[in-house]
């Protein structure tokens, strides 16, 4: 049996919550025999936490590049 991977996040206060992965990236690139490459990891997702009010992140002009920290 597999299980999901337990994941939280952590908000600029410090605040700590479970959430729910609701959807990944598919992997771009697979092997022949159908398994994902190892540079072709998932690098998006969506979660899911309950709801509240939480501080938000500021937005930038500058434009992100690969391997940058979020």
């Amino acid at each position: 049996m597999t299980r999901d991977p337990q994941v939280y996040v952590q908000l600029s206060n410090g605040t700590v919550l479970s959430d729910e992965i609701v959807k990944v990236s598919l992997p771009l690139l697979l092997h022949a025999s159908g398994r994902p490459t190892s540079d072709s990891g998932r690098d998006l997702a969506l979660l899911r936490v309950k709801d509240g009010a939480y501080p938000a992140l500021g937005l930038t002009d500058a434009r992100p590049k690969i391997g940058q920290p979020g």
